[in-house]
């Protein structure tokens, strides 16, 4: 089996069509239902079986899918170890990031190391936390920027502590939550534990949901609506107009949300991702735009309505 069949799997597999397929491979037909017959025969199984909606992967394609995966990120690696030997840094590195860094500051962040090593190119996956560690553990990642108790599952290092604001189109008193509308963010991530804790440190009553959406730029335009208040990660907030201000707990500690970067020791082996983990230290530990400008200081502790 070489290289160019575990690509035959891949598309095959997502196309679930010979034909379709063929086009995406710029192949004939029958030379790609050749090679596909050749590796069934050298395998002795059914890789693809045929269905009202096309070609469907077998368990056994799948598990040879998965196999010959990891044999060629494996020699990737290997390529790109030896081409790095000469000092310069260069191939593919696979990192995995939770949706908000995906969508707000990585695309600036490999912008700029692209531009230093332009040599190096990126997978990106985006998903939850959880299933980052996932993928890392499976080697189907090299490094996974996450959010979450996760550190102590690989090497980490702590990137920042975000705050976490209220949001709102105009001032609003926090002992008056309970009866305002609330934009809610629904989300898997940890983000929905912490605030559930600082709302019911404050509050008997939960909040008075008027909108829930599962997208943080949804939640903003709801708010810049009137709709009600939100409360979000800062990253999300910078350049807005509305009114911003931090959350605190009782005892006057901000509530944060810490973001990690955890990779494990084969990942050290390449030079792209040696300097790329240095890059992201530097670029984290830079200062950057305050998105809770706009609160005072940290609230005096007081009685909850309980």
């Amino acid at each position: 089996m070489i290289e160019s069949d575990w690509n035959i799997l891949k598309v095959i597999r997502e196309e679930k069509s010979i034909r379709k397929a063929a086009e995406r491979l710029y192949i004939s037909q029958p030379s790609l239902t050749y090679r596909l017959n050749q590796l069934e025969k050298q395998f002795e199984t059914q890789l693809f079986a045929r269905t009202s909606k096309g070609v469907e992967i077998t368990p056994q394609g799948e598990m040879l899918y998965q196999h010959t995966k990891l044999m060629v990120q494996k020699l990737q690696e290997i390529k790109d170890t030896i081409k790095s030997a000469n000092g310069k840094i260069q191939g593919v590195l696979r990192i995995g990031a939770f949706p908000l860094v995906s969508n707000y500051s990585l695309p600036y962040l490999l912008k700029d190391f692209m531009a230093r090593y332009p040599d190096v190119q990126f997978q990106v996956t985006t998903g939850l936390s959880y299933k980052l560690i996932q993928l890392l553990f499976s080697e189907e990642i090299h490094l996974a920027i996450v959010r979450g108790d996760y550190q102590e599952a690989a090497q980490s290092i702590l990137l920042k502590e975000e705050p976490i604001c209220l949001v709102s189109a105009t001032p609003i008193d926090l002992d008056q939550l309970p009866q305002l509308p609330y934009v809610s963010y629904s989300t898997k991530s940890s983000l929905s534990s912490l605030l559930k804790d600082w709302w019911y440190e404050r509050f008997s009553q939960p909040p008075k949901i008027a909108v829930e959406s599962d997208n943080v730029n949804t939640c903003v335009k709801m708010v810049e609506a009137g709709l009600g208040y939100a409360l979000l990660p800062a990253e999300c907030l910078d350049d807005l107009t509305m009114h911003i201000q931090q959350l605190y707990k009782l005892d006057g500690r901000p509530v944060t949300r810490k973001t990690w970067l955890l990779f494990r020791a084969p990942a050290l082996s390449l030079a792209a991702a040696q300097v790329f983990i240095e890059f992201l230290k530097t670029a984290f530990s830079s200062p950057g735009p305050a998105a809770c400008q706009l609160n005072e200081s940290p609230p005096a502790t007081r009685p909850v309505d309980r």
